[in-house]
């Protein structure tokens, strides 16, 4: 192709033009940058970009680098200013978080239910200690159980789930000490005399968690 000459592809009418209708690419010459047809304007292709490739290049790399030292920035220094919103979750999530930091972000998410969102702020945490759990945390069923346990569960009170459950208490302090979680005996030895009173008053369902208590 000539100096002289552009290449470029008709911006008429498709019903006009069977130029703009195929989107054939056309040579022109420069001076006269139109479809031979129709006389519409062509759309240039042969415009190099004001940017060379390697800069366009070396910004991509740039980008993809330092978005892969940001996650892992996060999974590895732990949930330093989580801010326990979807979004800020999913992208901590995506760094692939170890059980502890999955327990570090649990805590900072129940510490931020006591001053702003309760109910997000808990579920988040729930989440998060569940996750701990699912890779085999003991502390992360610990974590479910004091959730749930109604020790210090006071109406109203945030940073606590909407209502406590004797059951699911029980249920993740039983697991966490299956696999030897001491801390896990001594709640267990703390929430037995409130489902013995309820076991008491007739409570079926405490008395059956007394069944299943562990002897040990």
């Amino acid at each position: 192709m000539a100096s002289s000459e552009k290449i470029g592809i008709c911006t008429g009418s498709s019903e006009r033009c069977e130029k703009a209708k195929t989107q054939e690419r056309q040579t022109v010459p420069a001076s006269q940058f139109k479809c031979p047809e129709c006389s519409f304007n062509l759309r240039p292709l042969n415009e190099k970009s004001s940017y060379p490739p390697w800069l366009i290049a070396a910004l991509i790399a740039l980008v993809v680098l330092f978005g892969g030292a940001y996650l892992a920035y996060r999974a590895f220094t732990g949930p330093t200013g989580l801010a326990c919103t979807d979004g800020d979750l999913a992208t901590f999530l995506a760094g692939n978080p170890s059980p502890d930091q999955l327990l570090q972000a649990a805590a900072v998410c129940r510490d931020s239910a006591k001053t702003a969102d309760a109910a997000k702020g808990v579920a988040q945490a729930a989440r998060l200690c569940r996750s701990a759990a699912d890779a085999g945390k003991a502390e992360g069923l610990l974590c479910l159980g004091e959730l749930y346990d109604p020790k210090d569960w006071q109406p109203g009170r945030t940073g606590q789930m909407p209502v406590p459950d004797i059951t699911l208490a029980f249920d993740n302090y039983r697991r966490a000490l299956q696999f030897g979680n001491s801390v896990a005996q001594q709640r267990l030895a703390e929430l037995k005399p409130l489902v013995e009173t309820k076991a008491q008053q007739g409570d079926a369902q405490a008395r059956r968690l007394l069944e299943q208590w562990p002897s040990r």
